[in-house]
C-alpha cells in the first residue's frame, strides 16, 4: 500500500503496555525499551543485512528486499510527549479507522503515557542475574498471553 494509496509510512513498531504493569514492573519495561533502541540501531546501521534477515524471516521475493533496501529505513525514537510523532501516529490512526482496519476511532494523545520512574536507569548488564530475571519475566508473560489467547477457543 505503501507509495500508492498510503502515501506516508505507518509507525508499526510502537510498543505498548498497561500502565499498571509498567509501574510496577519499571525494571522490565526500561529492558525492553533498551533492547528495542539497540536492535534498531544496529538495524539502521546495517541496512542491508538487516533487509536480507528480515527476507529469510519473511519469506518473501528477492524483488520485495531490494525494494525495502532501496527505502533505506531506519528505525528513530520519539518520547510520548513528542507532539509531531503523536500527529503522526494519529494521522496513521485514522487512515486505519477510515478502512475500517481499527474498528473504531482512537485518540492517540489520549492512549501516551509518560511515567516519570521510568525515566532513568543504571544500564543492565548482559549475562548478568537482573537480566536474566527480566527475561524469565518476559517468558512468563508470554506464556501467560498465549494460554489466555488459546484457551478462549478449547
Amino acid at each position: 500500500l505503501e507509495g500508492r494509496d498510503l502515501d506516508f509510512q505507518i509507525d508499526y513498531t510502537s510498543h505498548l503496555t498497561t500502565r499498571k504493569f509498567a509501574t510496577e514492573n519499571p525494571a522490565l519495561v526500561r529492558a525492553v525499551n533498551a533492547a528495542f533502541r539497540a536492535e534498531g540501531k544496529w538495524i539502521s546501521e546495517n541496512g542491508k543485512d538487516a533487509e536480507y534477515i528480515a527476507q529469510k524471516a519473511g519469506k518473501y521475493s528477492d524483488e520485495v528486499r531490494d525494494r525495502f533496501i532501496a527505502l533505506k529505513r531506519n528505525y528513530r525514537y520519539f518520547a510520548v510527549n513528542d507532539e509531531q510523532f503523536v500527529g503522526e501516529l494519529q494521522k496513521a490512526a485514522d487512515w486505519l479507522v477510515a478502512r475500517k482496519i481499527l474498528p473504531e476511532p482512537v485518540k492517540t494523545v489520549n492512549k501516551t503515557v509518560s511515567t516519570p520512574s521510568l525515566t532513568t536507569s543504571e544500564p543492565i548488564k548482559t549475562g548478568s542475574p537482573e537480566l536474566e530475571a527480566l527475561l524469565n519475566q518476559i517468558r512468563a508473560g508470554a506464556s501467560d498471553r498465549e494460554r489466555d489467547r488459546v484457551l478462549p477457543f478449547e
